[in-house]
């Protein structure tokens, strides 16, 4: 039935759904993510079901399948097409650690702090950005750069201030850490 549907009408909607279908109904991951991707190859006219449809298979990929670069490259796609999505983001964030992919995790991080709704959340954005810099990247002029700026947002912010502190110990960056916490102190 499916070598019939797909051979007579791959391009077909109808044809499709009943693939999709047939592989939920029969738990066939594979499958299924292979359709959701097809699927969304074919309703480029509406965002909102290719969004969906890519959605899904990066969550086939990221669980059941076990594929992290697939999941990693669907969720990418969604962020192209849903910019706001916060579950993508989310969803980027957790495999790109699991995958020590630093620098794709600080870019993740700084397209998202273009959607930080509260000083809050632009503060903890900035304070992750850092962390990343000084534990992952081994940058402390960024991660200094970063808890900056955190501090410019919120002169309290224990993390950041902690952090700054930690540097005044070290002779490299203690001038540095310095120029950053004499306003604050002052």
């Amino acid at each position: 039935f499916r070598r019939v549907l797909f051979r007579s009408h791959p391009d077909d909607r109808r044809a499709l759904l009943a693939l999709e279908s047939l592989a939920r109904e029969q738990g066939d991951n594979d499958a299924l993510w292979r359709h959701l991707l097809r699927k969304s190859e074919l309703v480029s006219s509406d965002d909102d079901e290719r969004v969906a449809a890519v959605a899904e298979a990066a969550g086939l990929a990221a669980g059941p399948l076990s594929r992290p670069d697939d999941a990693i490259a669907s969720w990418e796609q969604v962020l192209e097409l849903a910019p706001e999505r916060r579950d993508a983001y989310e969803a980027l964030d957790g495999l790109y650690q699991r995958q020590a992919r630093w620098s794709a995790l600080t870019e993740l991080v700084e397209r998202r702090m273009g959607f930080a709704v509260t000083n809050e959340e632009a503060v903890a954005l900035r304070f992750k950005l850092a962390e990343i810099h000084r534990q992952h990247l081994v940058d402390h002029e960024g991660a200094l750069e970063h808890y900056g700026a955190a501090l410019g947002a919120d002169t309290r912010h224990p993390g950041s201030l902690a952090a700054v502190e930690s540097y005044l110990s070290d002779p490299a960056w203690r001038a540095n850490a310095a120029a950053i916490l004499e306003p604050i102190y002052v």
